[in-house]
């Protein structure tokens, strides 16, 4: 089976290479706009690669929702298309959810699909949001974009491609803020980094 990795993403952004150690796991400052924030500490577990293809995860109706905690139910479903672009190759979703200005969803699915066409086979990374934070951008502006920021998990991931290379990632807990942005029905990755 073909996969692709989020830990990628972490190579991508120049965070870690593979046997690198693994991200800071204390947590990191919050925020301090004068908006209200809300906070969500028990981890949320996603939907684990299994041996048969999974089947696609469905976006809740909660995640459609124009609110702070539709944000973090957004943010839960994103995590949840994460192991599910893991065990599948299959960055269609993840594209379906990026604006069109979102260059790092745009490199993922350029890298997995670098790794697809050279037959690349990934075991492990999954993916597990942790301590999720949302915040309008602009105080007292409900329709204004929404920072989230969230512990982003990932357990260890090994590339094996049929040249006989192995890549192998330690596991890694890593701080990550996306901006979204709504659309008519739900919302839309404007921006995604991370920050250590």
């Amino acid at each position: 089976m073909r996969r692709t990795t989020i830990t990628s993403i972490v190579l991508l952004l120049g965070v870690a290479t593979p046997l690198s150690g693994c991200g800071d796991d204390s947590p990191g400052s919050a925020p301090t706009p004068s908006t209200v924030i809300t906070t969500v500490d028990d981890p949320t577990p996603t939907t684990s690669p299994t041996a048969g293809r999974p089947q696609p995860p469905r976006m809740p109706a909660a995640a459609r929702r124009h609110t702070l905690a539709g944000a973090k139910a957004f943010t839960r479903y994103f995590v949840e298309v994460l192991n599910y672009m893991t065990a599948t190759a299959d960055a269609t979703i993840l594209a379906s959810l990026a604006s069109e200005n979102c260059d790092t969803c745009e490199s993922v699915r350029l890298h997995e699909k670098k790794i697809r066409r050279r037959n690349g086979v990934i075991s492990g990374g999954l993916h597990t949001a942790r301590n999720i934070i949302a915040y309008h951008a602009i105080d007292n502006d409900p329709s204004s974009p929404i920072i989230v920021q969230m512990k982003l998990h990932t357990t260890q991931e090994k590339i094996s491609y049929p040249t006989g290379k192995l890549d192998v990632f330690p596991t890694v807990t890593s701080r990550m803020e996306m901006t979204i942005v709504q659309v008519r029905h739900g919302w839309k990755i404007s921006t995604w980094a991370l920050l250590d």
